[in-house]
């Protein structure tokens, strides 16, 4: 039986709320995409499906988390969460109110948790507000999200824009008292829609919203009280096969501050690298074939494999509307031909960069293994154990992530 079942709007977002339970030794095993009906869950404890519902219409998005919900009960599922991204998401007709509130009608709930904080990755609360490492959500580098950009750091305004309830922000001295369970029911008993939003803003506080929220059966937000929900679980640990020593490619989409950071600290090391031009993408003379001709000849190399820029760059890019998705597409393709010739370590910075490699290398569910930094573990296909895959959400990880990556896959 799954102690505790988790939809997650994108790929990264699940392998990070998934490593905090790995990481405690837990048997966790993370779904690309909604499962068929005979696939089973490997005795996990612990089991997560990544979807693509963060950029997805609406209605999709909500039509594909309740068959995930409703996957996850047949499997006799105790406990849920609704997985979204730490900086939320700042659309008026954004994706997390919908599929929470959705969520809640097909589970017979009406009041739930939302806590998007991560503090160990920067991520806080408080108040009701949303900070990026002390910076308030809309003065912070994610206001430029080529994707979802982010411009208003108040929950209960984003939640009163999405959603169909009344949110109640939960201060910290609030969620100290020790009548807090009464105080919440006065709202509960309304009998509608509600959503509490503590303050979390130390990571020592994620062991308070356990607490205070650990018997309802369902859950919300990103990964920072993930650590604190694995403390209470019973678990039997998974034992994983030990990977092989082949050279690994890191491959970067992802244009965040992080990133870019970290490309260049990799740079500096002189190891192999090729740097994609969007330009000659679009004039047809720079593909796969004339990028594997290159760095197919680094057999015995870790190499990497990139196209990040910084923001005014992406912003010229994106006048064309189908470079992302071109650049993405070679990128899998350099994946799947790397995996082919008997290469068993691929790092990926980036969520739609991830999605696209992942996608294309075929495999469908994961162990989950230890974590290079917060909220990036190593993941291991079930199908293909030897292999070893690093997915990160752009802004994760320091600026030596790359280095790091590479020394704990090996071997």
């Amino acid at each position: 039986m799954i102690q505790i079942g988790c939809i997650a709007d994108d790929f990264t977002g699940a392998s990070d709320w998934a490593s905090f339970f790995a990481e405690k030794g837990i048997s966790t095993i993370l779904f690309n995409g909604i499962p068929e009906a005979d696939i089973k869950t490997e005795d996990a404890d612990v089991a997560v499906i990544a979807l693509k519902t963060r950029t997805e219409p609406k209605e999709e998005a909500v039509k594909e988390s309740v068959e995930a919900l409703a996957w996850l009960r047949e499997q006799g599922t105790k406990q849920y969460y609704i997985k979204y991204c730490s900086t939320f998401d700042c659309k008026k007709d954004g994706n997390i109110g919908p599929v929470i509130d959705a969520a809640m009608d097909y589970l017979g709930e009406t009041a739930t948790v939302v806590c998007p904080a991560l503090p160990v990755n920067g991520r806080t609360v408080r108040n009701g507000c949303l900070y990026v490492n002390g910076v308030e959500l809309q003065n912070s580098s994610m206001k430029d999200h080529p994707l979802t950009p982010m411009w208003d750091c108040r929950i209960k305004e984003l939640m009163r824009q999405q959603s169909s309830g009344e949110v109640v922000v939960m201060p910290k001295e609030i969620c100290e008292k020790p009548d807090v369970q009464e105080w919440m029911g006065e709202y509960q008993r309304k009998k509608k829609h509600i959503y509490f939003v503590p303050d979390f803003y130390e990571q020592e506080q994620g062991k308070r919203i356990v607490e205070i929220f650990e018997k309802f059966k369902l859950l919300t937000g990103g990964s920072g009280v993930s650590t604190f929900l694995a403390e209470k679980l019973e678990h039997q640990e998974m034992e994983l096969i030990k990977g092989q020593e082949t050279p690994a490619i890191i491959i970067a989409g992802s244009c965040s501050v992080a990133t870019l950071g970290q490309i260049a600290e990799y740079l500096e090391t002189g190891k192999k690298a090729y740097k994609m031009s969007p330009r000659k993408i679009l004039e047809g003379t720079e593909s796969v074939d004339t990028i594997w001709k290159v760095i197919g000849k680094w057999k015995e190399d870790d190499i990497l494999l990139y196209s990040s820029e910084d923001a005014s760059t992406v912003t010229e890019n994106q006048k064309n509307e189908n470079i992302s998705m071109l650049i993405e597409q070679i990128q899998a393709q350099i994946a799947q031909q790397f995996v082919r010739e008997g290469r068993t370590r691929v790092i990926v910075a980036g969520g739609e960069t991830s999605g696209a490699v992942t996608k294309k290398l075929g495999y469908d569910r994961y162990y989950v293994g230890g974590s290079i930094a917060p909220g990036v573990p190593v993941l291991i296909p079930v199908q293909e154990p030897e292999m070893r895959l690093v997915l990160k959400s752009g802004n994760f990880g320091k600026k030596d992530f790359f280095i790091r990556a590479l020394e704990y896959t090996r071997g």
